[in-house]
């Protein structure tokens, strides 16, 4: 067994990430100097640490605190592009330019959203299918808070 074929190694991940909708592969890991053990961190990092990104945005642009929901696609973005998540982080940029044109989109908010938390299910998936379960833990749609 070679330590690509491993559960966990970093080439089966990007592997298994093949099959997410929404996501290239091979554009992320060219962003990324072909270094499959940062882009599989990176994968992980997106489900670990920004599981929460649409519950933030919708309660941002509920509170009318277009600022803030600019501020959280501004950054949502750049780690969507290096992903290689292109469509979602052209999303990100188009509604940012809005929300700070003062022309606030909730449907394409809510539809961002969407296609946001079916990316991160996606990773999910994928990073348990390669042997490396996310820590993924729902965050409840209201207040925000892991459950």
């Amino acid at each position: 067994m070679t330590s690509s074929s491993l559960p966990g190694s970093p080439e089966r991940i990007t592997q298994a990430l093949r099959n997410v909708p929404g996501l290239s592969v091979d554009t992320g890991l060219r962003h990324l100097l072909d270094n499959h053990g940062v882009y599989a961190r990176l994968a992980q990092r997106v489900v670990n640490e920004r599981a929460d990104l649409s519950a933030q945005l919708l309660g941002a642009m509920g509170q009318q605190d277009f600022t803030r929901a600019a501020a959280l696609l501004h950054g949502a973005r750049s780690v969507l592009a290096t992903l290689g998540a292109s469509a979602l982080a052209e999303s990100c940029l188009t509604l940012e330019h809005a929300l700070r044109a003062g022309q606030p989109e909730p449907a394409a908010a809510r539809a961002l959203a969407a296609d946001y938390d079916t990316l991160l299910a996606g990773l999910g998936q994928a990073l348990g299918d390669a042997g490396t379960p996310a820590l993924l833990h729902p965050i409840h749609p209201t207040s925000g808070i892991r459950t």
